[in-house]
């Protein structure tokens, strides 16, 4: 059994890793005393000083509510102003994928096509009227309770809370890096 610290710090030292292989030469994992607020997990400040990166490592892909939900809270609080907060999450034998706010996903993948997604509403979004809402053309279905996620292949759509306001969109991991290397080269580009 791998204690929670030992398992946490494999995975952010394979995000930062994986960063690397891709072009972000300046992935690295922080060195954080109790999970520091404000600092992220793992930082790109070169490539990537726009984004506030969090990773998650754990068991199984199958969350409970209340686990999304802290997670949740804590990328938004840690996020400081000015960044975009994004966590990547990998469960045991699974792939990496990646997690943001819905509506900053948005702003950072408007430059990197969305190409062969499935969206997968959660249960306890009204389907028809939150599509309209965000104006999506996608191949819809519904997600059934316990159904396992297809990272490569769909963008899970879901609310944690009633009482916790908002969207959180999980795809691949892949595309959440490409998407946000694009978003920095357009800023870039501006400048």
């Amino acid at each position: 059994m791998v204690n929670a610290c030992r398992k946490g710090k494999r995975v952010e030292l394979q995000v930062a890793n994986w960063l690397k292989a891709s072009g972000v030469a300046s992935a690295r994992r922080t060195q954080q005393h109790n999970g520091a607020e404000g600092l992220s997990d793992v930082v790109a400040n070169d490539e990537l000083p726009h984004f506030h990166i969090e990773v998650k490592g754990t068991k199984t892909s199958k969350l409970p509510n209340s686990t999304l939900l802290n997670w949740s809270r804590q990328l938004i609080r840690d996020c400081p102003e000015g960044q975009i907060p994004v966590l990547f999450h990998q469960a045991n034998g699974q792939e990496l994928v990646g997690m943001m706010l819905l509506d900053t996903f948005w702003a950072v993948a408007e430059h990197t096509p969305i190409a062969h997604f499935e969206l997968i509403l959660d249960e306890s979004l009204d389907g028809p009227k939150t599509l309209e809402k965000l104006n999506l053309k996608f191949f819809i279905t519904d997600r059934l309770k316990g159904v396992e996620v297809t990272p490569r292949h769909s963008a899970l759509v879901y609310k944690v809370s009633e009482e916790w306001p908002y969207l959180f969109i999980v795809v691949s991991a892949d595309y959440i890096r490409e998407a946000m290397l694009n978003y920095e080269a357009e800023i870039r580009n501006r400048s």
